[in-house]
């Protein structure tokens, strides 16, 4: 990670806001242990994982997993902030890493959606929200993002995975 670090040209020594820092506020409701590994000053949030195949192929059904990223979309000033950050030595194939994320979405569509909601910065990051009408109820703009939601997971080259780094 130390190497990863080095290599990222955003983390200084006067970017750096926190390093293994926990989540705050809401966030521990969702997961009271989880911890992001660096924030900038800016609010990019970075995520090293230096996982073996074995890893990845369990992003879809892991609960702790599931809890820190949702962690990391309730506490984010949108879907730009959050950088997870693969090792490409242990493994580099970037789109069966999104093909995991997929599919825990998928599984998780209840949870992941309703943390997107809450957090107006992340939803508005994922949505086009100047294309959805704006004389209708919340319930009825819910149904209908929930719904898009579906779309945009199935897009694997969608912005809702643009986080997902292999190098």
């Amino acid at each position: 990670m130390l190497d990863k670090i080095k290599k990222t040209p955003e983390i200084t020594t006067t970017t750096v806001k926190k390093f293994d820092g926990k989540f705050e506020g809401e966030i521990d409701n969702i997961c009271e242990k989880c911890r992001f590994d660096i924030e900038l000053n800016n609010g990019i949030k970075f995520e090293y994982k230096s996982y073996s195949e074995a890893s990845i192929n369990r992003i879809s059904t892991s609960d702790a997993f599931l809890k820190q990223h949702l962690s990391y979309l309730q506490d984010a000033e949108g879907i730009n902030k959050i950088r997870y950050e693969f090792d490409a030595k242990k493994f580099a194939n970037r789109e069966k890493i999104v093909e995991q994320f997929k599919k825990m979405y998928e599984k998780n569509l209840d949870n992941t959606f309703d943390v997107i909601w809450r957090n107006k910065n992340i939803r508005n990051s994922i949505f086009d929200m100047l294309s959805y009408p704006t004389n209708i109820s919340e319930g009825q703009l819910k149904t209908i993002l929930i719904s898009d939601f579906k779309s945009i997971i199935n897009k694997t080259d969608s912005k809702l995975y643009n986080f997902i780094k292999s190098n």
